[in-house]
């Protein structure tokens, strides 16, 4: 792959770096550093019902998930953003062949070509 589209391709895995950094630091905060009853916009000293904590407690828990989610998207960025330094951008982690350049188009963080990932 010529060196200026593996410089394309670095600056769009850095701004989607930066996006799902702000997307987890965002969740991060509305959802690890509040209690349910600010959550729930309830400060009295009045306690909450117990299906309104079950509500909270599936919300808090669909954004650890998304956290997760995103958290694994970031490693993969990482782990391209490393490839495009080390020379092995592009290219099947499992069969060496050339990654097509579609595939890279829609996913610029994949490692493996669609043949083998459909495989695994």
């Amino acid at each position: 792959m010529e060196t200026e589209r593996k410089e394309d391709f670095k600056r769009r895995l850095l701004k989607l770096k930066n996006e799902y950094e702000r997307e987890v630091e965002g969740l991060g905060q509305n959802c690890l550093h509040t209690c349910a009853k600010e959550q729930a916009g309830d400060l009295s000293s009045y306690s909450i019902h117990m299906a309104d904590i079950s509500g909270d407690v599936y919300e808090q828990e669909k954004e650890i998930g998304i956290m997760g989610k995103a958290s694994l998207t970031l490693q993969k960025i990482d782990e391209a953003l490393l490839r495009i330094e080390k020379e092995g951008f592009g290219v099947c982690q499992n069969c060496q062949k050339e990654i097509s350049p579609d595939r890279l188009e829609a996913m610029p963080f994949a490692k493996f070509c669609i043949d083998c990932e459909r495989k695994r």
